[in-house]
Parts: C-alpha cells; structure tokens; sequence
C-alpha cells in the first residue's frame, strides 16, 4: 500500500505518495517504485492505493489502450474498465482505490476523481480540500504545499512504524511529488526519510 496526500485547488493540485514497496505477507521492504503515472496526452496524473498489481494494470490501459482527451472524457471510461481489470485480481482481501487529479473542461477547474474497489469503481468527484490517506490525527491547520507534506508523511510514516508488522501499510523511502497546475506537470522528489538507508539495506539483503 502507499501514503498518498493531496490538495485541490481550482487552479492547481498538488500530491504526494512514499516510494516504499513492502512483501504482501511478511510486510518487508521488497523495492522502492514510483506510485503514480503522469499522462500529458490526458490532462491527468494517475495514483492509488492498494493493490499495486491492479493499479499497474490500469496505469497500463490509461498509457495506450484509451481514446480519449481530457479527465472528464476518461471518467466517461475509468468504472467500466476498472470493473473489467477488477475481474482478473483478488479485490476482496487486497482492495484498491484510484485517484485522477487533472483539468476538467466542463467544470473550467481542476478536480480529482477517485474510484474505489470496495464501491464497484463508482465515479467520485472531489473538489476543494485537502485529502489524507492514512489519516492522522489533528492534521495542520493552514498547510502550506510542497513543504508540508514532510510534516503530514513523516508523521503518516512513525505512526505506522509504531504498529505492529502485520498491521502495517508499509510507509518510506521517499516523497514524491506531482503538482499540476497551468496545462503542466511537475514531478520531483521532496523528502527522504531517515528508514531509508534501512530499507534499502534489508531490500539488498533479500537478493
């Protein structure tokens, strides 16, 4: 699973995931990897949580397999595929959400999408907002984007190193970024977290 933490704004938004892959069932570090898939032909920025087999699928059909142009034409699309994909993987113990954030024509105003596994993929559209996933308890009151997201992840991440190792989402490596504003993407790397070089040393230990 991932951290992912996002801001919707109507001329931007502006998200975050970790890059800490973890092994299904020992909950172990297994690799780092970008959670997300940044689509200019679109107008959009793919991420999710979940089953990451699943979501790389999808990230798949929305990269070639879609005509469409804008995030409006492709949540036209995204319940029906994501039901079909859904068909050929175990949603039921390891369920999956998807988010869209991008430009919408039809609203003249950025959005998000999001899709869940546990609601049949039924199209949801967020606005306005801030979105937490993990939660954490008394989240900042007047964030200011990028930077915060380091105090949101970091404490995302100490709380779910404090769990037990079965009741982890499995949250480091790296902090990510996607801010898409004015027609554009930019993508780059915010943070790292201090578990890195652990992380990295068990991965390596693993071969």
């Amino acid at each position: 699973m991932t951290a992912l933490d996002f801001f919707v704004q109507p001329d931007h938004v502006i998200f975050a995931t970790d890059t800490l892959s973890v092994d299904a069932d020992a909950q172990q570090p297994h690799s780092f990897l970008t959670k997300f898939a940044v689509l200019p032909h679109l107008g959009l920025a793919a991420t999710g949580t979940g089953n990451g087999l699943f979501l790389a699928e999808w990230y798949s059909v929305l990269r070639s397999d879609l005509i469409a142009r804008d995030i409006d034409h492709v949540d036209s699309y995204a319940p029906g595929e994501l039901r079909r994909i859904g068909d050929s993987h175990d949603l039921t113990s390891s369920t999956a959400t998807a988010y869209h954030f991008g430009y919408s024509p039809s609203r003249d105003r950025y959005v998000a999408h999001v899709y869940r596994s546990t609601r049949q993929f039924e199209s949801e559209l967020i606005l306005d907002g801030m979105g937490l996933k993990p939660p954490i308890s008394d989240p900042p009151d007047a964030p200011e984007f990028p930077q915060a997201f380091v105090e949101i992840m970091t404490r995302q991440h100490d709380e779910d190193r404090a769990r037990p190792t079965h009741q982890r989402v499995g949250i480091g490596g790296e902090i990510q970024c996607v801010h898409v504003s004015g027609g554009g993407f930019l993508v780059f790397t915010l943070h790292r977290f201090p578990s890195y070089e652990e992380d990295y040393t068990m991965m390596c230990s693993r071969l």
